[in-house]
């Protein structure tokens, strides 16, 4: 059995279930994290050269094989994160090197080249091991590529809801994958249901909860945080300590979460996080600032597509997140801010950055003039990483065309 414990947020109780629930067994409504024996960065890595890259961090995620000893089949075959330094974004914002800034790239990992691969690892190898046959989700993109490759790997049946908002963004991405030979035709079902993503949500709920199987509980599911920070730990890795700064698009909150999460794991100390939304859905930046929420998306960053305000807000707002809206002027006015932050990130060495990855530049630039005083204050160079999140699919290729 792992050496993991699921424990609650709210209200700190440890819960009796090791299993797969959404909320918390004594307050009823809690976040539900994981802890583990404390590890740090000189130690969190097994050195066992047989055991596959990823699950070489096994300390640290909540999985109940022996990895060590136990021979494991299953290879999620993916390549180490990619950190490159942006050296000319850094001379435009921090000419006197206030700062180094670091681009933590998920573009070229291999598998669906995106950071939802590592969630729908953690998320369908713990299910696995807990005895599912399958699993229901809604996603309008890389999230639900993810889980039908990791699935097929598994043999596990994914239920796939997909909002007609967003389908004709999804089929070139499915036909992407299903080209690659990177899914199961067998083992994949991909329904078109649901007017938005909120409606497609609750379809694949209902249908999980109708069928007996799991289905996802998006930030609740803080199965998602634990794969999630297994990018910010190879990040630190490569640093040799936490950075100072970490700027992400932010849709679900759980890649800021994670980093969160990372640093809580081998205790070194948390970063500022700043969570970055196109203005024309920027649900939990208006909110920041007490302005009502948007009734729909007005982007073409419909991957964090989202104007709800999601159960993620509260807590990152507890840890001090700085929520920045970018792209004024929503989707008749973003076009051209987003093909110029993509070439930059083209011109530092990332050969295909998503949409979402342009807000980061756009939310570096906001916050530069508070790094440089922070630098200055500190009298040190301070470590920013932006989170390059995924690669840009053909489907926001064609909508960006039109």
């Amino acid at each position: 059995m792992g050496q993991f414990e699921r424990v609650c947020y709210d209200c700190g109780a440890q819960q009796k279930d090791r299993g797969y629930t959404e909320f918390c067994d004594t307050c009823g409504d809690g976040l539900i994290g994981y802890q583990y024996p404390k590890a740090n960065l000189d130690n969190i890595r097994s050195k066992n050269a047989n055991i596959p890259h990823f699950f070489q961090l096994h300390r640290v995620l909540p999985f109940d094989t022996d990895f060590e000893s136990d021979k494991n089949s299953f290879d999620p075959k993916l390549d180490p994160v990619g950190v490159i330094e942006a050296e000319a974004l850094e001379q435009e914002l921090f000419p006197n090197g206030e700062a180094k800034i670091h681009l933590a790239d998920s573009t070229r990992r291999g598998g669906t080249n995106s950071l939802k691969d590592p969630d729908a690892i953690v998320i369908l190898y713990r299910l696995h091991e807990l005895g599912a046959q399958g699993f229901a989700l809604a996603s309008t993109g890389d999230c639900g590529a993810s889980m039908c490759y990791i699935g097929s790997q598994l043999g596990m049946d994914i239920h796939l809801f997909v909002p007609e908002d967003c389908y004709d963004r999804w089929l070139p991405l499915e036909n992407e994958i299903r080209e690659a030979g990177l899914i199961d035709d067998k083992k994949i079902h991909i329904y078109k249901q649901g007017e938005n993503m909120h409606d497609a949500y609750e379809i694949a709920r209902k249908f999980g909860e109708e069928n007996g199987l799991p289905h996802d509980f998006f930030f609740n599911n803080q199965l998602r945080i634990e794969g999630s920070k297994t990018i910010h730990i190879e990040v630190m890795e490569h640093l040799g300590r936490s950075p100072d700064v970490y700027v992400q698009a932010l849709g679900s909150g759980t890649g800021l979460f994670a980093m969160h999460k990372a640093c809580d794991d081998l205790g070194l100390p948390m970063p500022q996080l700043v969570g970055v939304q196109p203005e024309g859905c920027s649900p939990m930046a208006r909110a920041a600032q007490g302005k009502p929420l948007q009734e729909k998306a007005d982007t073409y960053v419909m991957g964090i597509g989202l104007p709800q305000l999601g159960p993620c807000f509260k807590y990152l707002k507890a840890l001090g997140t700085k929520f920045l809206s970018v792209h004024e002027g929503g989707k008749a006015a973003e076009k051209g801010g987003i093909e110029e932050a993509i070439g930059v990130l083209r011109d530092a060495g990332i050969p295909n950055p998503g949409l979402e990855a342009s807000l980061t530049v756009k939310g570096v630039r906001k916050i530069a003039p508070e790094i440089r005083d922070k630098a200055e204050k500190e009298g040190r160079t301070l470590a920013v990483v932006l989170g390059i999140t995924g690669a840009l699919r053909e489907g926001d290729r064609q909508s960006l065309r039109n």
